[in-house]
């Protein structure tokens, strides 16, 4: 799972949503690959990690009804504060999560939590053939994602996702919940 990692890095270093919830000090790249390490663990056991042919694109997708023991639970949001957002910022992450699932619907759904194209591959539709893939495999269910790159509010929207909350206001940045059904 190396190749996703390289590619979710890349696609996210920059990321303001990323960048607000990985603590911002000397220590923050290893900070992202522990997230990404988390996050492609809770795919792995809640959901499906998608990579492409060419492995140029990627995509992190959990589902709400995989769930994983208490105690995994509980231990993982534990090394996820203190190898990722430091204890000091963790409340502030846990409220910001907060206000982002009261846009989660009710019934079972699929979070696409990271998506990503290697930057020489952006633009010649891999992105779009992964979320096609997703949508196909998705058996019903809606799928959510959180973005703030204002530059990829109009692929999700071409690819059928529905902005359902604009959250700039509060979290003083871009970001919008999308909904697909």
């Amino acid at each position: 799972m190396d190749i996703v990692k390289e590619i979710l890095i890349e696609t996210f270093g920059n990321d303001k949503s990323v960048q607000d919830v990985v603590k911002q000090d000397s220590k923050k790249e290893e900070r992202l690959k522990n997230l990404l390490d988390y996050a492609l663990f809770k795919g792995e056991s809640q959901g499906e990690i998608y990579l492409n042919r060419a492995k140029t694109a990627c995509a992190i997708v959990i589902d709400s009804e995989k769930r994983i023991s208490l105690l995994q639970t509980v231990f993982l949001n534990f090394k996820l504060a203190y190898s990722v957002v430091g204890f000091i910022n963790f409340f502030r992450v846990l409220k910001r999560e907060t206000i982002i699932q009261r846009f989660y619907p009710s019934s079972p759904y699929l979070y696409l939590w990271f998506i990503g194209v290697k930057g020489s591959e952006k633009g010649n539709g891999e992105g779009t053939k992964l979320i096609k893939e997703i949508i196909d495999k998705r058996n019903g269910k809606s799928i959510c994602l959180v973005s703030s790159n204002e530059r990829n509010f109009s692929f999700y929207e071409r690819n059928g996702f529905k902005s359902v909350a604009n959250l700039t206001k509060e979290m003083g940045y871009s970001l919008r919940i999308y909904r697909y059904r």
